[in-house]
């Protein structure tokens, strides 16, 4: 059967913009099996990488992607969820000119970057008569919870768990990417038999890499280091509280003072704790730690491609234990670089795969002694750590792998 799909995800990617690409991916993989695909994305959000807005329609290498208009915000506060408003009523007051744009859906996939687009999605999915599936990136409101410290009780809190418990009983199915959430859904109000496990993955070809202008300076910093016989530890990601960077900073101490030069860190990113990271690094006076702005994802995939080994690190937190699905950490086994996990999450893909070193998140010593073990591997062993990572890939998280589990998803009639 051919579905006409619509993946309305409020902060996708796409190829040059975006820090999200797995909706990118999917659609395109759908389009390759002969499925209709269009991702709906606000024509503003802080993950584009990119300070100009899009508008209308576009496809970018094969992907049609409509813009839902949608003001533009800086942080958490009111405007970024006038922000959440402005797609949701976008989506419901545009919705005929979209079905005539692109035929009217027989699957609405709603992904949960932040989940108030669902109350949209049911209304759409029963005004077309088409199959509902909620896709859970994030748990809310329990993120807001266990990770911003937000009171159960505050009415944003509230209000998100309300929305959460509508998505459970009112989507055909369910479809999580992290391994361990099925009790705490089920606990929600979702049917047991409508709860699937559909993780993060990756993608990358070469003509993809071959896009990339070398002459970026994170790109030639890794290239200088690596030419002179450097270990280079890379991290492409956000520097927030939840990604707890600090005892990296500490780590990086203890090991220039170790072993002097001998292995660098490149940090290429966005976050608060910025400023923060960068003061600590001037009170040490260390000068192998090197911080450059955000790039787009294909910079990030290159960067990988360059480096000696990448690094994951997440807070010790109670969320954690639904397990994790980040797109860095694939994209890192994706490109067989080895890699330094410090986080505290039971059967995580670094421990599955065999494909790095896991390590305390809050402890420099052992942080830094992980480090400079893998650091003085032999370059043989570190390529076997890099091929298993990505046979890993290839086996569970290949995007094309994803998007077929997804048309069988599609045929399952949910009760």
């Amino acid at each position: 059967m051919t579905h006409n799909i619509w993946y309305l995800h409020p902060y996708a990617g796409g190829p040059g913009f975006g820090n999200s690409a797995r909706a990118y991916h999917i659609s395109l993989a759908w389009i390759k099996a002969g499925q209709r695909a269009t991702v709906f994305c606000s024509s503003w959000h802080h993950l584009m990488g990119r300070d100009v807005e899009f508008v209308g329609s576009l496809i970018f290498e094969d992907v049609p992607y409509s813009f839902v208009p949608a003001r533009a915000y800086i942080g958490n506060g009111a405007s970024r969820l006038l922000n959440m408003f402005d797609y949701c009523m976008g989506l419901w007051r545009k919705a005929d000119q979209y079905s005539l744009d692109f035929g009217q859906p027989t699957m609405i996939v709603v992904s949960s970057p932040h989940p108030y687009a669902i109350l949209i999605g049911k209304l759409l999915a029963k005004r077309w008569r088409a199959k509902l599936v909620f896709e859970v990136r994030d748990i809310w409101p329990l993120s807001l919870v266990e990770l911003a410290g937000v009171s159960k009780w505050h009415p944003l809190a509230m209000l998100t768990g309300w929305v959460e418990r509508f998505a459970y009983r009112n989507s055909d199915a369910c479809v999580s990417l992290l391994p361990g959430a099925k009790s705490h859904m089920v606990e929600r109000g979702l049917p047991l038999n409508r709860f699937h496990y559909i993780p993060n993955g990756a993608a990358l070809s070469a003509a993809q890499l071959q896009t990339v202008a070398l002459a970026t300076p994170a790109l030639n910093k890794v290239r200088l280091l690596r030419d002179d016989g450097r270990f280079v530890v890379i991290y492409p990601g956000a520097m927030g509280p939840p990604n707890n960077m600090l005892p990296l900073i500490e780590a990086a101490h203890l090991l220039s003072a170790k072993i002097g030069q001998a292995v660098h860190f490149v940090l290429m990113g966005q976050g608060g704790e910025i400023p923060a990271l960068k003061e600590r690094v001037r009170h040490f006076g260390l000068t192998t730690v090197h911080f450059f702005p955000q790039s787009n994802r294909q910079v990030a995939l290159a960067l990988m491609s360059m480096a000696s080994a990448g690094y994951v690190s997440v807070r010790r937190l109670p969320i954690y234990r639904h397990g994790i699905s980040f797109n860095k950490l694939f994209e890192y086994m994706q490109q067989k670089l080895p890699v330094i996990f410090a986080a505290d999450v039971p059967g995580n893909p670094v421990e599955l795969a065999g494909c790095g070193v896991i390590t305390s998140p809050d402890d420099p010593v052992l942080i830094a002694n992980a480090i400079y073990s893998l650091s003085k591997k032999s370059s043989s062993d570190l390529a076997s750590m890099g091929q298993a990572g990505r046979s890993f890939v290839e086996r569970h998280h290949d995007y094309t792998v994803l998007a077929a589990e997804y048309l069988q998803l599609f045929e399952h009639k949910s009760s």
